[in-house]
């Protein structure tokens, strides 16, 4: 009885390996899949729904001086500081 159970699971798995070989070679053997580009500053859609870099968010907030960062946004609602 234990023999049949572990032959199922076997099976399992090698028709589990087999979906996933499927899935990885139609990624990278197919010529006519795009990547989307997830980099939000320089994603179209992103740039449309007002989403922005937290790195260009900050660099808007801060600004470097001879002392250090000063918060240009003191008291404003920028998120920063």
């Amino acid at each position: 009885m234990q023999a049949f159970y572990l032959s199922i699971i076997l099976m399992g798995f090698v028709t589990f390996l087999l979906a996933i070989r499927i899935i990885i070679s139609k990624l990278f053997f197919n010529k006519q899949v795009k990547f989307i580009n997830t980099s939000i500053s320089s994603n179209p859609n992103m740039k449309k729904l007002g989403i922005s870099c937290a790195k260009h968010d900050e660099m808007k907030c801060y600004t470097r001086s001879k002392n250090g960062l000063e918060n240009k946004a003191a008291g404003s609602s920028c998120g920063c500081g």
